[in-house]
């Protein structure tokens, strides 16, 4: 099965729409970071082979996963496998000289974070009836310092191989299994009336670290410092 859709014909045509789709919807965003991306076409269909060999074939989870398993294969295999080309906006030596490799790659991890409610945005939850319904709400981390950690651990996140130097399946189902767990807790927890006693009030990242600072504000770019132009 498809890391989108359950007919692998059509998967890889699925995603280059949600890729695209993606791309337009966030272009005044990274507009404002100084860049523009582009998505290496080859690799999206490596995602999909990856899951339909590796992923949904039964093996590893069920050939009909459900939206936060599908959420979390598409953000773990976009920050793992997908090729992302960054265009520099304006002064490209001003691009080089603001955004290092460290920088790129944290760009990655945030991209590959707001892909998630876009896939579960576009899926279907099955009722114990049988009955399928479409998500009425847009997913969110159920709090602040949820979306930090949750960016950490994407940046953190290697790409599985075994020692031949082959991709580890195990591995990666392992931490797409341990990502859809906190998305779903999300999803149900963000409209619940939490009665927590440090929520969102903890500090929960140092100001003086760049790419932390960036992972706070990068989606609210106005209460942030604007790229130099």
């Amino acid at each position: 099965m498809g890391l989108l859709l359950t007919d692998t014909s059509e998967d890889l045509s699925a995603l280059k729409r949600l890729f695209q789709a993606f791309a337009q919807s966030s272009e005044s965003t990274f507009r404002h970071w100084g860049f523009g991306i582009d998505f290496v076409e080859s690799s999206l269909a490596g995602i999909s082979e990856i899951a339909s060999h590796n992923l949904f074939d039964g093996t590893r989870f069920p050939t009909e996963p459900g939206a936060f398993k599908r959420a979390a294969a598409v953000c773990l295999c976009t920050r793992m496998f997908v090729d992302v080309k960054f265009r520099a906006i304006g002064d490209p030596k001003a691009f080089e000289k603001m955004y290092t490799e460290e920088e790129l790659d944290a760009w990655i991890a945030r991209i590959a974070f707001m892909l998630i409610p876009m896939v579960i945005a576009r899926s279907v939850f099955t009722l114990q009836d049988g009955k399928q319904i479409q998500p009425s709400k847009c997913w969110q981390p159920a709090s602040f310092h949820v979306r930090l950690e949750l960016l950490g651990f994407l940046r953190w996140l290697e790409t599985p191989v075994d020692a031949a130097g082959a991709l580890d399946a195990d591995r990666l189902a392992k931490a797409i299994l341990a990502l859809a767990l906190i998305i779903e807790q999300s999803y149900y927890l963000v409209d619940a009336e939490l009665h927590c006693d440090v929520h969102d009030q903890a500090r929960c990242y140092d100001e003086d670290d760049s790419i932390c600072s960036c992972d706070a504000f990068f989606l609210n770019p106005e209460d942030s410092k604007p790229y130099p132009t």
